[in-house]
């Protein structure tokens, strides 16, 4: 339960905008992506820069005093009424971004010492209950709001420090080595793009879809992942993600190019339910990388969640610019699926990071794993047909024959892969090759 407390700060997120639409005039609408944009490559700059324990324990309560002091300023604006100048209402802006996404950041960051079809499961219950909480909250008066709004913070930071209490006492899992420390391990430059097109696209049409009548289409992806992870837990993937997203946001677009007026429910809830179903990918993605490779989640997520919002803004903007019309969905559709396309062989691609949830004994699986770190590693070809026999249990003198050498030849050959991948036995290198300390 401690772990689901990142439904608190998403439902935060939704919560705080109630009482900002109603008393305070935002931040200018072009500029929205562009600060919450500054705020992730922050979290990026200061991953590299600072230590992560001392970076954890400087944005905790950073995070907590930064979003109460948002919503004070909500309250101070409901209580006082006046006309703000443009440069306090950014400087507002920045603080409910930066709160905003350093409380993401933790999550994200704490998520990443879990499997990822635990997080994946974690993060769709979270979701749900976000939206439940949102439910009840939003339909009541503007002065209950702020008492929530003003709450939902600390009870944040509460279930953070539980659940990395807990993960400090034994719930975190062994982390997998995925690869050997000098590797390099294969960036995810095929999703980013994927997730900087549909956030770009999702820019485009953000202010002629209706929020209000989709509000809650993140619940459809959630239930999902949700009922695909408890029916199938060892053959979840996270490719199930961007395939969710792809027909939805597609047909979205095609039924507001086909359907006149701005607040037809469907496109809306579509359109929704597939930028859900990108934010769901980038966090598993963001996960999947770290538990499987050590490599800084906070950095990662920085890195990844600034090209979402300056591409959401990028659309935003060119939508304000041209005026919408039937030219920018098809750019937009467009750009998804040549984004898509790369990333729809999900074994040479998520398989990497042990993103998919196989059995030890997948045969695709073994060929992908041996492919990547064969690549990460700099093993020649003759390296890697020696090293395929051997996963095979195949004995030295086995090898010897099948590849017509000798069996110095074999021992020098293995000898040599080991030295690559950093391991002194077979057991070590089965347990490498499935992703295992």
């Amino acid at each position: 339960m401690a772990f689901c407390g990142f439904a608190f700060q998403k439902a935060f997120i939704s919560i705080q905008n109630i009482p900002a639409s109603s008393v305070f005039v935002d931040n200018p609408p072009s500029s929205y992506g562009l600060i919450y944009g500054f705020s992730a490559v922050l979290v990026a700059v200061l991953a590299l820069k600072v230590d992560a324990k001392r970076l954890r324990k400087l944005m905790l309560p950073s995070a907590v005093l930064l979003q109460i002091a948002s919503i004070a300023v909500l309250c101070v604006a409901y209580l006082r009424p006046a006309t703000w100048p443009i440069g306090l209402m950014l400087a507002t802006s920045l603080i409910r971004a930066c709160g905003v996404v350093f409380f993401s950041a933790l999550w994200v960051d704490l998520y990443a010492t879990l499997n990822p079809v635990r997080v994946a499961f974690l993060n769709a219950v979270s979701i749900l209950l976000a939206e439940m909480l949102i439910y009840l909250v939003e339909m009541n008066p503007l002065n209950r709001i702020f008492v929530v709004a003003f709450a939902l913070p600390l009870a944040t930071g509460i279930s953070y420090h539980l659940a990395a209490n807990d993960s400090k006492n034994g719930i975190e899992e062994e982390r997998p080595r995925a690869f050997p420390a000098s590797a390099v391990f294969p960036f995810p430059i095929k999703v980013m793009a994927f997730i900087g097109a549909c956030s770009f696209a999702y820019g485009v049409v953000s202010i002629s879809t209706n929020a209000v009548l989709a509000r809650h289409a993140a619940v459809i992806p959630a239930l999902v992942v949700l009922v695909f992870v408890i029916i199938n837990t060892k053959r979840f993937s996270i490719s199930l993600l961007y395939r969710l997203a792809f027909p939805l946001m597609v047909c979205g677009f095609l039924l507001i190019a086909l359907v006149p007026g701005a607040a037809q429910p469907l496109p809306s809830t579509m359109l929704y339910a597939g930028f859900a179903s990108v934010e769901m990918l980038l966090l598993l993605m963001v996960c999947a990388i770290s538990y499987s490779t050590e490599a800084s989640a906070l950095w990662l997520f920085g890195l990844l969640t600034a090209v979402q919002f300056f591409s959401r803004q990028a659309g935003d903007w060119l939508e304000r610019a041209v005026g919408g019309g039937i030219v920018l969905v098809v750019i937009a559709v467009a750009l998804i699926i040549i984004t898509s396309l790369p990333i729809m062989t999900e074994k040479s691609l998520f398989t990497i990071w042990r993103a998919h949830a196989s059995n030890d004994g997948d045969e695709d699986f073994i060929k992908v794993r041996l492919s990547s770190l064969a690549s990460a590693c700099a093993l020649t070809d003759r390296e890697v047909e020696v090293l395929y026999l051997l996963v095979q249990g195949r004995t030295n003198d086995d090898i010897a024959q099948n590849m017509f050498i000798s069996t110095g030849t074999v021992k020098t050959h293995v000898y040599h892969i080991y030295q690559k991948l950093g391991v002194h036995t077979r057991k070590e290198l089965m347990a490498l090759i499935r992703g295992r300390t």
